[in-house]
């Protein structure tokens, strides 16, 4: 599947919906705990934006697990319907906006990837272009000493010659 149209389809579940909705009640949460549970961006750095793309996976796979267990749980202790719905509502939406969030990463990393490598070749132009410029003024200085000596060569020659050419 491609990646705009899993995007597309987690936007169409309400995937930003539940992810403004969690991530505004945990950061409450986690202020009021006076803890910090290290999914910002200390800066926009590449090296921040792969430890994040890390985090995002590491948390999906965390919430699979748990939703697996919890089910299990419920089906041997024969939960309540209700508990199976929670839990798979709830985890299924943190697996769906991890994926979300991984993707979007993916699509950042790539741009800037492509932006330093077009900041890349436009410095080797400037400095292929500064070298061609120390060229031509070389190649010029030698053209202009060339014709200078030659200049001077006319000036030993006597007047019939020179009138000649």
């Amino acid at each position: 599947m491609n990646e705009d149209t899993e995007l597309k389809i987690y936007e169409l579940l309400g995937v930003n919906i539940f992810r403004k909705k969690i991530l505004f009640t945990w950061e409450k949460i986690a202020k009021l705990l006076h803890i910090n549970v290290g999914y910002r961006l200390e800066d926009y750095s590449t090296e921040s934006f792969e430890e994040y793309k890390d985090i995002a996976k590491w948390f999906a796979i965390a919430h699979a697990f748990v939703m697996a267990f919890l089910l299990t749980v419920h089906i041997s202790y024969s939960a309540s319907a209700l508990a199976y719905i929670f839990n798979i509502f709830m985890n299924s939406y943190c697996i769906m906006t991890q994926r979300y969030n991984y993707i979007r990463i993916n699509k950042i990393l790539e741009k800037k990837k492509i932006h330093d490598e077009r900041i890349k070749i436009k410095k080797e132009q400037e400095n292929i272009n500064q070298k061609d410029k120390e060229l031509n003024k070389e190649e010029l200085l030698k053209l202009r000493e060339s014709l200078i000596n030659v200049e001077s060569k006319e000036d030993n020659k006597p007047k019939i010659l020179r009138k000649i050419r």
